[in-house]
């Protein structure tokens, strides 16, 4: 059992006759960890050197560098997009009237077949009864 020192320096108390919730009171932290602090907490809380005037001024000037440089990519990145979206609607454009186009196209062809249609049928009509008259009088022929 390792021992834990007291508060007052002389006296050494074992670890398992502090009860758990008490322990942390005798405990002295170290200068990794606080008192209860995970190592993930520890790594987080890791304090940084301080830096200089001119040590923060470049530090400064390297994040406003590459501000400046991402909004660049990214005006440019939205400008493709708008250019893209533009093309994109002009394309779409162009296909709703090619699709319109063809919309009247087909109800033309589908009235001109009825027209067909209704042509063939007084056709059919007229060949019937001519044939029919081409029969009759031979067969009035036959009878007399």
């Amino acid at each position: 059992l390792s021992s834990i020192p007291s508060t007052f320096g002389s006296e050494n108390i074992l670890e398992a006759d502090i009860p758990l919730r008490k322990r942390a009171h005798f405990t002295t932290p170290t200068s990794r960890y606080e008192i209860g602090e995970s190592s993930v907490a520890a790594a987080a809380r890791q304090i940084r050197p301080t830096l200089t005037i001119a040590e923060s001024r470049r530090a400064d000037g390297k994040l406003i560098g590459r501000l400046r440089r991402e909004r660049r990519y990214f005006r440019t990145v939205a400008t493709t997009y708008a250019q893209e979206v533009a093309h994109s609607r002009d394309y779409c454009a162009q296909i709703m009237d090619y699709c319109q186009s063809r919309e009247v196209h087909t109800s033309t062809l589908v009235t001109q077949m009825e027209a067909l249609r209704r042509d063939v049928s007084t056709l059919q009509r007229q060949h019937i009864e001519h044939a029919q008259r081409d029969v009759a009088p031979e067969d009035s022929d036959s009878c007399s």
